[in-house]
């Protein structure tokens, strides 16, 4: 009888598993069928760059965000969150390893993958909240995974591999790319990081009983004006981390209750990571623009 019991209650455990896990699909499933409806839909005739962009900005920006809430709602458990990494796993890998075999991008090949890199990413944020081990560790979180975000994009790993194929091979299939809105345009881009982190602040937010509805609606603004800043041309490349930690910052500002010692640190990380903007703007800029002009003859 025992046995029978526990039989019982692991077949329950698992199928609440199941459950939330499909919970969680269904948010990267509705943004990859999304896009595919969007890389089919016709834009009217005449219709502005600007306001194409707008509404490609506004549908992905937040079904990304629905993407990372619905994560953090559902996946409470570990196994919730397995049972969610492999089936991203196998989402991801089988279309990618199509698409760089055969070099065609297909519409399908690619939804099936963001949709696997969606999943993923969301179940890894998810997962990443549960480490934090008080809500006042989130501020300097939130202040330096800018800095380091801004240091990556510009001069570690992703610049690196953007300037070789296979680097940037491997940089489009960790992308999530939305179909471009005008000829000429780029797509909208989220990439894994940004879902990821999303997803943590998401899980934080509900952990710790955060503003929900202030931090979205920062997000969606912070993010969307970015992202669309960079679709309509205006500027090139934006760590998406650094709005999005601003974004949480001021959303939840009240919310931290720091020490003295604590607000002396917090001061100390800030005034390191302003410096380290301001020498960026003042003399790292004005060399790599020359550079580029100089390159570009």
């Amino acid at each position: 009888m025992g046995n029978a019991s526990a039989e019982a209650t692991g077949r329950a455990g698992q199928s609440c598993w199941s459950r939330a896990a499909f919970n969680g699909f269904q948010g990267p499933a509705i943004f990859a069928l999304a896009q595919l409806i969007w890389s089919v839909l016709p834009m009217p005739v005449g219709l502005s760059p600007l306001v194409a962009a707008a509404a490609s900005t506004a549908l992905f920006m937040g079904l990304a965000l629905y993407v990372s809430w619905n994560a953090a709602r559902t996946l409470r458990q570990a196994g919730e969150r397995w049972l969610l990494v492999g089936l991203g796993l196998a989402l991801w890998l089988a279309p990618t390893a199509l698409r760089l075999k055969s070099g065609v991008d297909h519409p399908v090949l690619r939804a099936m993958a963001d949709c696997g890199l969606l999943s993923l990413a969301a179940a890894a944020g998810t997962a990443g909240a549960t480490a934090m081990p008080d809500l006042n560790i989130l501020l300097p979180v939130g202040l330096f995974i800018g800095a380091v975000d801004f240091f990556v994009v510009h001069y570690g790993t992703v610049a690196v591999a953007l300037e070789h194929p296979v680097g940037q091979q491997v940089m489009q299939a960790l992308t999530v790319r939305t179909p471009p809105t005008q000829p000429g345009l780029p797509g909208a881009m989220v990439g894994f990081a940004d879902i990821l982190l999303l997803a943590f602040f998401y899980s934080c937010i509900r952990r710790f009983g955060l503003r929900e509805r202030a931090s979205s609606a920062l997000f969606f603004l912070a993010l969307g004006g970015t992202l669309w800043a960079v679709q309509v041309d205006w500027i090139k490349v934006v760590p998406a981390l650094i709005p999005m930690g601003a974004a949480f910052l001021v959303a939840n500002w009240g919310c931290f209750r720091l020490s003295r010692q604590e607000w002396l640190l917090t001061g100390g990380l800030a005034a390191c990571v302003a410096l380290f903007y301001l020498w960026y703007l003042l003399w790292m800029r004005p060399a790599i623009n020359a550079g580029v002009r100089m390159f570009a003859g």
